[in-house]
């Protein structure tokens, strides 16, 4: 059964070969192969079912099942398969458990560890060393069937477009590696994430848990999870992929543009215009749901929409209160007292009026990062208290024009102010009571003018 010539190096060659097409021949079928690689679809793969690997594994099994351990090391197994019976040569055996090991059908204990992936290059020393090989232990494991291994192959090629020999290493490897690639983009998309509060914390967490499985699990659990799991797996991996790309730059900059203006503009706007709020409440919505993922341009366009509204009416109370401020000033200016003002205190007289006569321009989308004009930041609530307020902040102006007037006379000229809420404290609701009041003013500032003193109405 296992009388072939060998050259002692074809169980280190099966060990180390990326793919099993191109072997010494004593490995496929023919007068002088052992069958030990079949093909497989498109693909050659081990065969644990050789007439030589069938041989030893049956025989392992059995020990195994008796509890004896002395009869699997490797100085056991060479003299039960070197002996009468068999008269196999140290290498065949040496190969026979090196296929059987990468077939995924033992595991090899050496020097206090146990290895299960022939991929592991410490594993190849019983293999290649004959001290190593008669202390070694080797030990059968349950197998994994063909229809679990076809399937977590077909699984893989469905998941990454590429594929995998149908080896249990193999495959568990190529999954590993997977999965240590995903956990390097996701630690990225996780602080971008919980950076800008976006709601996918859970679903991430849960690719984690996913892929931190695959990458402590042994070589058996992966190929399980793979042929049992492989829709899920994929799903998981395609909804983190949309998750990522919605946490490119672009993508940052529409949910910060959103936020800003769900948080400052979007109740401006409802109240302006109450067929807004509909507008606004699907934007909220959508930046709230872990669906936010598959509603970025829904975002982008409500967002635009919200904030256009917004910057037209802003604009137009920031270019309202520019007008009328701009227009008392010049106004004042226009007095012919005003020339009588030293420079350096007509400064101070207009300092409050000009400073909200504001002419700067809003450039184009500036809603989308702000909320107010970047020179004079009034907010919406401020320009509208500033265009009540200009009656009294021109008349103050007014009052210390005339002050300043007469502290440069010649004579001292005594100010009073006369309130014309003083002269009445009923309503004037007739023709005669029009007459009465007038009568009462009039002889009140005519008895003032004719003291000397300057009045000043409010």
């Amino acid at each position: 059964m296992g009388a072939r010539n060998v050259k002692g190096s074809e169980a280190e060659e099966i060990l180390k070969a990326a793919n099993l097409n191109g072997l010494s021949q004593i490995f496929y079928s023919g007068e002088t192969g052992l069958n030990l690689v079949i093909k497989e679809g498109a693909k050659f793969v081990p065969n644990s079912e050789a007439d030589v690997t069938k041989e030893v594994l049956d025989y392992l099994a059995q020990q195994h099942s008796y509890g004896n351990k002395d009869t699997r090391t490797g100085k056991a197994l060479e003299a039960r398969f070197g002996g009468l019976g068999y008269g196999w040569e140290r290498d065949i055996l040496r190969l026979v458990l090196a296929v059987l090991f990468r077939a995924g059908s033992i595991e090899v204990s050496h020097k206090g560890q146990r290895f299960d992936s022939y991929q592991n290059p410490n594993s190849r020393e019983p293999f290649t060393s004959n001290t190593a090989f008669k202390s070694a232990l080797f030990t059968p494991v349950k197998p994994i069937g063909f229809s679990t291994l076809k399937q977590a192959v077909e699984n893989y090629e469905e998941l990454t477009g590429d594929t995998v020999d149908m080896e249990k290493n193999a495959i568990a490897t190529v999954l590993k590696e997977l999965a240590t690639e995903e956990l390097q983009l996701l630690l990225r998309v996780e602080e971008r994430v919980k950076a800008n509060s976006l709601p996918a914390t859970e679903q991430l967490q849960d690719y984690r848990n996913t892929l931190t499985e695959i990458q402590n699990g042994a070589v058996d659990d992966c190929v399980q999870i793979l042929a049992g799991e492989g829709a899920s797996l994929k799903a998981s991996r395609e909804r983190f992929r949309r998750i990522r790309e919605a946490t490119n730059d672009s993508s940052l900059s529409t949910f910060k543009a959103a936020k800003q203006v769900v948080q400052n503009q979007e109740l401006v706007v409802s109240q302006q215009k109450p067929e807004m709020a509909k507008i606004a409440t699907r934007l909220r919505e959508n930046l709230n749901g872990q669906y936010f993922v598959d509603r970025i341009a829904q975002i982008k366009e409500d967002t635009k929409t919200i904030s256009t509204a917004y910057a037209e009416h802003y604009a137009n109370l920031h270019q309202q209160r520019a007008q009328l401020y701009l227009a008392a000033i010049t106004e004042i200016k226009g007095r012919s007292e005003w020339t009588t003002i030293p420079p350096e205190q007509q400064e101070v007289l207009l300092g409050e009026l000009q400073k909200r006569a504001c002419v700067h321009n809003l450039s184009p989308d500036w809603s989308l990062t702000g909320n107010e004009c970047l020179e004079c930041k009034a907010s919406i609530p401020q320009m509208e208290s500033d265009l009540a307020a200009l009656s009294g902040l021109k008349t103050q102006v007014l009052v210390r024009i005339q002050e300043l007037t007469a502290l440069t006379a010649e004579k001292e000229v005594i100010i009073e102010r006369v309130r014309l809420g003083d002269f009445s404290s009923e309503p004037i609701d007739s023709e005669e009571a029009v007459e009465q009041v007038v009568e009462t003013l009039k002889e009140h500032l005519l008895n003032l003018v004719s003291k000397g003193v300057k009045i000043i109405l409010e």
